[in-house]
């Protein structure tokens, strides 16, 4: 066992010990998956730790109608990653993952990508999952949209919060620049960014969520493509 595993092991049953009252679990719990389908057969397949920006695009009727996401909170339960794998081998595309900036869910991400409800797992089978926010490309485009005078809100982590980002920059070393700097820094900072932290009604210019919506598709069809290339 790595120093690293060691010390989430140590981590999490110290956050589980606390009766949850300081922390959020980090252990597998069988949250139910929902899938959001659009109006036509998929073409892209996003992977949501929460609902809140699809109810969003759903209520300004922009939700894409060749868009599948799938929306689960928290762990994945073994049982999760193996529907995640016959999703992903039936409709052949990959997951392309949608969180907030916070070390839970980069946890599931990083879990996810491994293909294991825990890090020390010795049966994993990895997903093709690829991160697209949230990230500095994300906070680039809700800057460039956002009316003059709004600032973007964040949110002040405690010190379970940044001992976990800690235990992260071990276990899936290349977060930082799956991040960009601006992202990472938040976190090692101090603070938190909600997906919903970065839109709200007549906060932005018109257009930013049909810009965002659009990045998110070069993205997935960016990771579709990569998934199909057969490897030399």
């Amino acid at each position: 066992m790595s120093a690293a595993i060691k010390r989430w092991k140590e981590f999490r049953e110290r956050v589980e010990r606390t009766g949850l009252r300081s922390y959020e679990s980090l252990m597998p719990f069988p949250y139910p998956m929902k899938l959001w389908f659009g109006t036509r057969k998929p073409t892209r397949m996003f992977y949501f730790t929460k609902p809140a920006f699809m109810d969003y695009l759903g209520r300004q009727s922009l939700f894409p109608d060749h868009w599948l996401a799938i929306e689960r909170y928290s762990i994945p339960t073994p049982e999760a990653i193996a529907t995640l794998h016959l999703l992903v081998k039936g409709f052949r595309m990959p997951l392309v993952f949608v969180g907030d900036l916070k070390p839970l869910d980069l946890t599931v991400f990083a879990l996810l990508r491994r293909g294991s409800a825990d890090f020390s797992g010795a049966k994993s089978r990895p997903l093709p999952v690829v991160y697209a926010g949230l990230d500095d490309r994300w906070l680039a485009i809700s800057d460039r949209f956002r009316r003059n005078g709004n600032v973007m809100p964040e949110s002040r982590i405690g010190s379970l919060d940044r001992e976990h980002v800690d235990l992260l920059a071990d276990l899936a070393p290349d977060l930082p620049a799956l991040l960009g700097d601006r992202s990472w820094g938040l976190l090692r900072s101090g603070h938190d960014v909600m997906i919903e932290m970065t839109y709200n009604a007549g906060g932005y210019q018109k257009g930013y969520l049909e810009h965002l919506i659009a990045h998110l598709d070069v993205l997935a069809a960016r990771a579709s493509r990569v998934a199909k290339t057969p490897r030399v």
